[in-house]
């Protein structure tokens, strides 16, 4: 979700301690319990009851410290494979090389080169 202008980060522990106030003071099941939690922690009166409870379902759902949940990586054995054979065959062949061969983004060779896939 992208950040709305106005918003700020929230540091995961203190959404826990929101989320453990808003139990405490009865969670989903009372009335008035995320307004409570929301002006105990002085968040904005309109969207803080919301905010609460979007902070109470992150922590317990263990989304709290996901900064992006993007798609799987597509990235493969054989991809890695027919990358190393690129690279075995020509001793000076470039990333863009490689990558124009393989009909791949030239990114994708550089990311198997540089971090553990």
């Amino acid at each position: 979700m992208p950040k709305r202008k106005g918003d700020t980060s929230v540091d995961t522990p203190t959404k826990a301690k929101i989320s453990r106030d808003y139990q405490r003071r009865g969670g989903e099941d009372t009335r008035g319990a995320a307004s409570a939690t929301a002006r105990e922690f002085k968040l904005n009166p309109s969207s803080g009851p919301n905010l609460v409870k979007k902070y109470d379902k992150e922590i317990r759902d263990a989304e709290a410290n996901r900064r992006y949940k993007g798609k799987e990586s597509s990235f493969t054995v054989e991809l890695g494979n027919e990358i190393d054979e690129v690279f075995v065959a020509e001793d000076t062949a470039i990333y863009r090389e490689a990558a124009s061969k393989l009909e791949m983004p030239k990114s994708t060779p550089h990311r198997y080169a540089t971090r553990p896939i």
